[in-house]
C-alpha cells in the first residue's frame, strides 16, 4: 500500500494497483480555491486566477467536459479542476 498525493493536490492510497482517494478535508483545498473580499467581492475563485469556481460547475452542468473548461480558462490548472470535482464527490459520498 502506498500513500501520496495525485498531482500534488489530491490525497490517495494505492492498494493492489488501484488508486483510491483519501477523504479530503477543507484544508486540502487551500491551494486550489479561495475567497478574498478584495478579489471579485469574495466570490470563491481558483487560486492564482480570477476564475470563479461556479464557472466550472456551470460548464459541467451544461454538458461541457473538463477539457472544454480548461480550454476556455487556461489559467486554471487541470489538477485544480480535478481536485474540486473530487472534493465535491467525496462530500456527496459523506452524506449518502
Amino acid at each position: 500500500m502506498e500513500n501520496g498525493t495525485l498531482c500534488s493536490f489530491v490525497p490517495f492510497v494505492r492498494f493492489c494497483g488501484c488508486v483510491t482517494f483519501a477523504l479530503m478535508k477543507p484544508e486540502d483545498l487551500k491551494g486550489i480555491v479561495h475567497s478574498d473580499p478584495d478579489i471579485m467581492g469574495g466570490t470563491p475563485v481558483f487560486v492564482g486566477t480570477r476564475v470563479p469556481l461556479q464557472n466550472l460547475i456551470d460548464c459541467l452542468e451544461g454538458g461541457e467536459s473538463v477539457e472544454d473548461f480548461l480550454e476556455a480558462y487556461p489559467t486554471v490548472k487541470r489538477e485544480q479542476a480535478i481536485a474540486v470535482i473530487e472534493a465535491g464527490k467525496l462530500k456527496m459520498l459523506e452524506t449518502v
